[in-house]
Order: C-alpha cells, then structure tokens, then sequence
C-alpha cells in the first residue's frame, strides 16, 4: 500500500508542530451563552498596556461568545489539566462547569491553572481563516504544577513551574 501524499495543509501542520507551545484555554460568559476552548496560539502582545492575543477560527462559538460579551479569559494549563484541554479541544465542545470557578467579576477561570488572565477585548482582526483577539488584561495571577505542552499533534508535560514571587 502506498502512503497518502500529504497535502499543502498537512504538511505545513507538521512543520508547525515542531515548534513547542503552551496549553491554554481561553472562555467567555458569552452575555450568558458561555463558550470555551483549547488553544495553543495565545502570546502576550504589549507590557504597556498590558495586551495579550489568542487566535481563534471563524465561525467557533467561543469567538462569537467573545465578541457577544466583550470579556474573555485565559488559563494557562498544567499537566493536570489534560482531560480538560482534550475535552475542549473538539469543535463545539460543552463547558464542562464542574472544572471551572468564576471570578468575582464573571470572568470564567480554570482553577489552579499555572496563569490566568482576565480580559476585556479590543479588537478583532481576520486573518485569513482565523481572527486574532487582542485583549487588554485586566488582572493576572500565577500558580504553580508542570508545563503543560502540544507538541506534533500529542501534549506531553515538562519540568516543575513554582509560582513567581
């Protein structure tokens, strides 16, 4: 049998997956329709002020929850947090409510995740099949666990991340 020949798409997805990223998951209270997913295209953008951005297909329900409410946030996840980034990895995936906590202001956060940002968007900006969101953060904390990682295609953990002082 003859291997399948990879398409443009496949084989710039390989070439791209040799660079190691972050696991996140970036959520909306959606003007209550929340949304969520599982991202590994998320940087911080500017210290002054402070901007992140996360890129996001059109069409996901998270974008649309963003832009509904105005909000998002963003958990940087932790090798204990692995079903979690699966489950919200699949298109459409639901909340599932039991793994998150709310913060005083609304904002849905994943619990003891290694960061978390709050934010308020500034602007949407389509880019080809996706759309960056660019946030500005509104508050951040750190916490502690081991590095959560995608790397070609597979998440895999890394060493122990204390929590800044």
């Amino acid at each position: 049998m003859t291997p399948a020949t990879p398409t443009p798409h496949g084989q710039f997805r390989r070439c791209a997956g040799k660079f190691a990223t972050g696991v996140a998951v970036v959520l909306s209270p959606g003007a209550g329709q929340p949304a969520g997913m599982t991202v590994n295209s998320f940087t911080p953008v500017s210290l002054d002020p402070l901007i992140v951005l996360v890129s996001l297909g059109h069409g996901t329900r998270t974008l649309a929850a963003i832009a509904r409410d105005g909000r998002f946030s963003i958990s940087v996840l932790h090798t204990g947090h692995t079903g979690l980034a699966t489950a919200l990895a699949a298109p459409g995936a639901p909340l599932p409510g039991s793994s998150l906590s709310r913060s005083q202001d609304g904002h849905l956060l994943v619990p003891d995740a290694l960061a978390t940002m709050t934010c308020r968007l500034t602007r949407l900006i389509p880019v080809g099949d996706h759309v960056l969101v660019l946030g500005a953060v509104a508050s951040h904390a750190t916490g502690g666990g081991e590095h959560l990682l995608f790397l070609e295609g597979a998440l895999l953990g890394s060493g122990r991340c204390a929590p800044a002082s």
